[in-house]
């Protein structure tokens, strides 16, 4: 519902209680940075901030 009501403060506090990398997380996002992939999407707005 925060997006649905624009709650801009609870979408804060949001990240501020799950947005939190812990330690066995990273160890997992390393895991998964050397995964093979047949195809690699490309977004628009990633070419756009490039």
């Amino acid at each position: 519902m925060i997006q649905a009501t624009g709650d801009y403060k609870g979408s804060l506090d949001l990240i501020a209680k799950y947005g939190i990398e812990t330690e066995s997380m990273k160890v997992l996002v390393d895991k998964l940075k050397f995964l093979p992939v047949d195809i690699k999407p490309e977004y628009e707005i990633e070419k756009e901030q490039k």
